[in-house]
């Protein structure tokens, strides 16, 4: 991970009131999540979710890519 920007927003007048943005760089292709939930914890849970998803599907890909390479 080369650098990270996360964003928490709170808006009253929405129903989910609590947004979270993040934005990971990594090498290749930039990574993005956002959720909303009432709760600001249960939003950061779902990102963190979202972003655990994303980088283990990454690293399966290349992992499995490169094991192809050498046979």
């Amino acid at each position: 991970i080369i650098g990270a920007h996360v964003v928490l927003m709170h808006d009253e007048t929405k129903t989910k009131k609590n947004v979270v943005k993040v934005h990971l760089g990594v090498a290749g292709s930039d990574i993005h999540a956002e959720a909303a939930h009432d709760d600001l914890y249960a939003a950061i849970d779902a990102v963190t979710d979202k972003l655990a998803r994303q980088l283990r599907k990454r690293k399966t890909k290349l992992t499995s890519h490169k094991k192809h390479l050498t046979q």
